[in-house]
């Protein structure tokens, strides 16, 4: 259900915001690490998707 009211939808963004805050207090750093772990996965099969292409000059 989307919300449309500014004040319902400030609300349910403060909601979110404290939610990820206690997640964060909690578990910071195995959350980041599993963040970096996929950003990492995702950019080295980038690489090796392009340089399994022909370089484009």
């Amino acid at each position: 259900r989307q919300a449309t009211d500014p004040d319902e939808r400030s609300r349910a963004a403060r909601r979110l915001r404290a939610l990820l805050a206690r997640l964060h207090s909690r578990d910071r750093g195995r959350l980041t690490l599993q963040v970096q772990d996929a950003y990492y996965r995702k950019l080295v099969a980038r690489l090796d998707r392009a340089s399994g292409e022909p370089e484009t000059p």
